[in-house]
């Protein structure tokens, strides 16, 4: 038979998180075309943390807006003037 507490193994704090939610959300809100890395510069911690802070926040990568990325390429002139 084994005696013990009834305490859970894990801790009853957590450690501070390395990026504040809200501090990450204004600093991506006020600089949305910052890298990653030039965001962990600002916080200083890496850009990966920074990538994963974001994920968990469901902020994704910037994507190309709709009307870039429909338009056709020009057309292309022969050199031979024909």
């Amino acid at each position: 038979m084994m005696t013990g507490t009834l305490k859970p193994s894990y801790p009853e704090t957590r450690k501070p998180r390395k990026l504040p939610p809200d501090e990450l959300i204004r600093y991506n809100d006020e600089n949305p075309d910052a890298f990653l890395e030039e965001i962990g510069e600002h916080f200083h911690c890496s850009g990966e943390a920074v990538r994963k802070s974001l994920k968990k926040l469901k902020i994704t990568r910037k994507k190309r807006h709709s009307t870039i990325k429909n338009v056709p390429n020009p057309p292309v002139k022969n050199m031979s003037g024909k």
